[in-house]
């Protein structure tokens, strides 16, 4: 045996070719390659190509072998998908995509326990014999999936053969020409049905760049379109919606000076009356609750980030809730003594230094009773909301502005929740406002799931006696909540002693065939500044 026991793959044959496929790998690194000629260079780099562009379409071929033959209760984790990108050390979105395209280059096993073909037959032999890249692999599927309706499945077979033998020959570039050309080919007379249309639309948000901005794509069905039209035709004209207006005109005809000041493109108008439309749907309150909330944004941030951002407030006073009016006038202050003033939800005292804010619950105008006078001038980090976006602390205390306010105060010692700015006792939407303070999202160790995609856990199992108090639950999307639980093969879920800079936090720990020794781990991926602070005393816990 060639590898550790946690690697060994229990049958004899394939580990002996196993180990052979790893020791030639290593030969063919450690070749002296420095007397060569350029031709031989090039001539083993093409090999080397083949062979390594052969192992991922035979790993396609497993892949679908697991997912037919899959047991939730044979890996930690409870889907195929997870234990590929943990196993692999791969994104879930790699994942995600082998999984669809084991679909069509894998062979299939149909009830009866017959070997079917791949849907796309050619193209998986000739990535089999590794002569097509991934990206020539990637543009043929997507030509086929693209493919309307009435086109029949012999005519679907023999583009799909065509566009396999041009790849043999092609770069990746030249078969995409080839394959943007394959419907006006195959459907001449451009037919394309509703089913085809439903099949084609998409929206797709990208990620946030270090300017916070999101590129989106789009493909938009026929009534969506035309939906869009009525509203850019309203609230995209020049002068309507204008953020650089004291008051932007909504309802009204803009006058021309209105018009003239608008500096915006058409793009950019655009834009900002698709953002009203959405402020006024989530503000209408007609979309309901989602996970025991209204819907609508979340942000959390700390007091002290939230004092750090107004540069202008009389030195007697703190900002304790987030919420600045049209004006710029702070609407709630914290004395030095700790005492919460002017919360449109409540007023009380917070003992202890506060460490967590959120804001949410579109309602009201929250105005509060603030003893700011100037201007506000607000700056720092961006903070983040329970979708997992980051907003500028700017925006965040603008949109707070219009909102019923939460105040959630936690103590620096042990992070218990100290005070939350209601006056009834404790609700369920209550303790979820805290888990978005001080959880952000999942606890999981590495898990990246915002809080609006989490569900609520009891840190010890209410079979054994756990209570439904605020600092005992803690946020967990659905695929970890799973693996949480008493069993040997279970994740146990705890928290995080007092005297621990972690205190507080849930903490997690591994069966032991993760991890003999079991250490506790906690999430640190939601409150990145940990990735920063300085190492903790010897007996502090793994993070993850």
């Amino acid at each position: 045996m060639c590898s550790s026991p946690e690697v060994a793959v229990a049958d004899p044959a394939a580990e002996d070719v196993l180990c052979a496929l790893e020791a030639a790998a290593v030969r063919v690194s450690e070749l002296a390659t420095g007397l060569w000629s350029n031709r031989d260079r090039l001539t083993v780099i093409r090999r080397v190509e083949a062979v390594v562009r052969m192992l991922p379409a035979v790993s396609l071929e497993w892949t679908a072998q697991m997912r037919e033959q899959w047991s939730n209760t044979e890996f930690p984790a409870n889907n195929l998908v997870d234990t590929l990108a943990d196993t692999l050390r791969i994104t879930p979105a790699e994942a995600r995509a082998r999984w669809r395209a084991a679909d069509d280059l894998a062979p299939r096993t149909a009830m009866t326990g017959e070997s079917l073909h791949p849907p796309l037959p050619e193209t998986a032999a000739a990535y089999r014999e590794g002569v097509l890249a991934p990206a020539h692999v990637s543009i043929i599927r997507d030509a086929m999936h693209r493919l309307p309706a009435v086109v029949d499945a012999a005519e679907r077979a023999e583009a799909e053969a065509m566009l396999a033998g041009l790849a043999r020959e092609m770069r990746p570039d030249q078969l995409r020409k080839v394959a943007d050309r394959l419907d006006m080919i195959v459907n001449p007379d451009g037919t394309f049905t509703d089913v085809d249309r439903e099949r084609r639309r998409t929206f797709t948000m990208g990620r946030q760049g270090p300017d916070l901005m999101t590129t989106c794509t789009m493909v938009v069905d026929p009534e969506t379109r035309a939906l869009l039209e009525t509203i850019f035709a309203k609230w995209a004209k020049p002068g309507v919606l204008n953020p650089g207006d004291p008051a932007p005109v909504t309802d009204a005809e803009p006058d021309e000076a209105a018009v003239q000041r608008d500096s915006r493109t058409a793009g950019q108008r655009q834009h900002d009356a698709f953002k009203a439309v959405l402020r006024n749907c989530v503000a209408s309150g007609e979309l309901g609750q989602h996970r025991g909330l209204p819907v609508t944004m979340i942000v959390s941030m700390s007091l002290q980030e939230l004092e750090d951002a107004v540069a202008q407030v009389t030195p007697d006073t703190r900002i304790a809730t987030g919420a600045v009016t049209a004006r710029g006038s702070a609407t709630a202050t914290r004395s030095a003594t700790g005492t919460a003033v002017g919360a449109p939800v409540a007023a009380g005292a917070g003992a202890g230094a506060g460490t967590g804010t959120a804001v949410g619950t579109p309602a009201g105008t929250g105005t509060g009773t603030g003893t700011g006078t100037g201007p506000v001038v607000v700056s720092g980090p961006p903070v983040a909301t329970g979708g997992g976006a980051m907003i500028s602390i700017g925006d965040a205390l603008r949109l707070a502005s219009h909102a019923h306010h939460y105040l959630a105060l936690f103590d620096h010692h042990d992070g218990r929740p100290l005070y939350l700015g209601r006056t009834k006792r404790i609700a369920t939407a209550d303790q979820r406002i805290i888990m978005h303070a001080r959880d952000v999202g999942c606890t999981f160790p590495g898990c990246t799931k915002p809080g609006f995609l989490c569900q609520v856990h009891h840190r010890t199992d209410w079979a054994a006696g756990g209570t439904t108090d605020a600092d005992q639950l803690t946020f967990v999307c659905e695929p970890h909540h799973q693996q949480a639980g008493t069993s040997a093969t279970a994740w146990k879920t705890g928290t995080v002693e007092a005297g621990n800079r972690n205190a507080g936090r849930t903490q997690w720990i591994p069966p032991a065939h993760i991890d003999p020794a079991r250490q506790p781990r906690v999430n640190r991926y939601h409150h990145p500044g940990d990735y920063f602070a300085p190492t903790a005393e010897p007996d502090s816990r793994k993070q993850a």
